[in-house]
């Protein structure tokens, strides 16, 4: 053979490629927030779909791709050009000014390694999670915090006591002392009879807002 194109051609001939199956894994594959970043995952996709697309692809139908896979709470705060300016460069610079925007304001972050296992097979299919909400993710509402009795509410007429967390958020008393069966969290117990007992665990209590009632 006299080229390399030759060379590419004979090969594709005598061992043809599933480009059906290529497309279909190229199009299903997902961003997942707390595996990848947003360009990792644009430019394993891009990959993927030109992979399946030998004979070429229309750039802005690339990035209109990679754009389905993103979340839709992180799509609609992307922003480009329509028609020749629609490329995957401006999207990767879209991607990388807006990403850590995106992640301070639902707080998700890349799991480190250890904690998760990251996927090695970049033509997987990814699915969404189910909800794109700020809910959907871990926040710091059930670890453990240092605990202040100067934020401590006491109760009065039909609101039971409360505890004020550092993020604002409020902690209803919900059910007696688990220790002493008297109405305070038992995270407060060791304090009032005089013990020293600063970082304590919420995971039981109920966290809401201030103005709502308690069944208690």
């Amino acid at each position: 053979m006299r080229d390399l194109p030759s060379y590419f051609k004979a090969m594709r001939d005598n061992f043809p490629v599933d480009y059906i199956t290529l497309r279909k894994k190229a199009y299903a594959r997902q961003w997942d927030p707390t595996k990848e970043t947003a360009l990792g995952y644009s430019q394993v996709k891009i990959r993927m779909l030109r992979q399946a697309t030998p004979d070429g692809t229309p750039e802005e139908m690339i990035v209109n791709d990679v754009l389905d896979g993103l979340l839709p709470s992180f799509h609609q705060i992307i922003r480009l050009s329509r028609g020749t300016g629609r490329t995957v460069k401006a999207l990767k610079l879209e991607l990388g000014e807006q990403e850590p925007i995106w992640r301070r304001v639902y707080r998700v972050d890349v799991q480190k390694e250890g904690f998760s296992t990251v996927a090695t097979d970049t033509s997987s299919a990814y699915t969404h999670p189910t909800s794109t909400s700020p809910a959907a993710f871990p926040t710091d509402q059930r670890r453990a915090f240092r605990y202040d009795p100067a934020r401590v509410v006491e109760a009065k007429g039909d609101l039971p006591r409360q505890y004020r967390k550092e993020n604002g958020r409020v902690l209803r008393l919900n059910r007696p002392c688990g220790k002493c069966g008297q109405s305070h969290f038992d995270f407060e117990h060791d304090t009032l009879v005089g013990k020293v007992y600063s970082l304590v665990e919420t995971s039981d209590y109920e966290e809401v807002e201030e103005t709502q009632s308690s069944g208690f």
